[in-house]
């Protein structure tokens, strides 16, 4: 029996049956999806922007859009900070609270980026008028 605890142990002994467990559990349709495409490639590995598939051939993952691809997967500082929020008990996604973490990122991000906001916000009433979608 493998500990809850220690993910990449899960990982390695259920790889695979990856695809079965998706469908049975989760999404019919994207496995097959995958599948009729040829990109049931069992990905194992992951660092930066690139992917490991289970032959040990290297990808370049070049499908933008979601938040991991501001820094890349698995970049250390992330997984160093993940670990002192986990290691300090921190109480978090409580429904009926607000995270003082999430204040303080808001905040520091709000000032390192303060310049860079002002010099996009005169473009707003222009791009406003435009077809095309913006948010500002």
């Amino acid at each position: 029996m493998i500990p809850a605890s220690d993910m990449r142990a899960l990982f390695d002994a259920r790889d695979s049956d990856r695809y079965d467990l998706h469908a049975r559990h989760l999404n019919n349709q994207m496995v097959r999806v995958l599948k009729t495409i040829g990109f049931d490639a069992r990905f194992t590995r992951g660092l930066g922007a690139h992917l490991w598939d289970a032959s040990g051939a290297r990808y370049l993952d070049l499908v933008s859009g979601w938040g991991v691809f501001a820094i890349g997967r698995n970049h250390p500082h992330v997984a160093a900070a993940l670990k002192t929020v986990l290691d300090g008990e921190l109480p978090n996604l409580v429904q009926m609270d607000v995270s003082p973490l999430a204040g303080a990122l808001a905040e520091r991000l709000r000032s390192r980026h303060q310049s860079s906001s002002r010099a996009v916000r005169p473009a707003a009433p222009a791009l406003s008028s435009a077809s095309i979608p913006f948010t500002g």
